[in-house]
């Protein structure tokens, strides 16, 4: 049950760029500030260029970042839905880049090699996509037809974190600062021991206008 909530306000923080909180006094997170999240909308007609549009959010999400975090970037993961995903893997530049132009055997080559089992997951240009059609915990955020561009950071630049902490009930017990704690505590009447799991969390998103979503169009 912990493990889901936090599934899910990971998700919250990074695709909905906001973080719900019911009990902690500095109430709701909200990382835009009330500004506008970035977007894009994605040319998917057969005469357009997939790559070409890929490296323009690219500059976009750079310029978002800014020149010190843009230097921490490692990579992007695309998380698409729907006919982003389908205009991601099966466009025609894209079909055309794949059979003319990478070897039968090479490993980015995803139509003559076995992808994920358990996910759609292939890659782009060195970009990672993944097919989260389905998947309504993301697709929500991010819409059924589109997707979500998002930067890998390097840990030290501490874009996206997950802070976690000891809980407030049981801080006098000397536990670690981890994601959950089990502490054995007994009835004050009869003491029978029972087990009592913890769970103190804050995920922050500090790089919020850095995250592109885009949308898909086809004229």
């Amino acid at each position: 049950m912990a493990e889901n909530a936090v599934e899910i306000d990971l998700v919250n923080a990074l695709l909905g760029l906001r973080v719900n909180s019911d009990y902690a006094g500095q109430g709701d997170l909200d990382f835009l500030a009330g500004g506008a999240r970035t977007e894009y909308t994605l040319d998917t007609s057969d005469t357009a260029n997939i790559f070409e549009q890929l490296s323009e959010i690219a500059r976009i999400q750079n310029v978002a970042l800014g020149e010190g975090l843009a230097q921490q970037k490692q990579g992007a993961v695309i998380l698409a839905s729907g006919a982003a995903a389908k205009a991601l893997r099966y466009h025609p530049s894209i079909k055309d880049f794949m059979v003319y132009t990478l070897s039968v055997n090479s490993s980015d080559n995803f139509y003559t090699v076995e992808s994920n089992p358990a996910y759609e997951v292939w890659t782009l240009n060195g970009i990672t996509v993944i097919d989260v059609t389905g998947y309504s915990l993301i697709s929500d955020k991010i819409g059924v037809d589109g997707f979500a561009y998002i930067p890998r950071m390097a840990d030290t630049a501490n874009a996206l974190v997950l802070h976690t902490g000891i809980g407030v009930r049981h801080l006098t017990l000397g536990k670690s600062a981890t994601l959950h704690n089990q502490y054995v505590v007994s009835d004050a009447k009869w003491q029978f021991p029972s087990i009592a799991t913890e769970t103190s969390y804050l995920a922050i998103n500090n790089i919020p206008t850095a995250i592109v979503f885009g949308s898909v169009s086809a004229s």
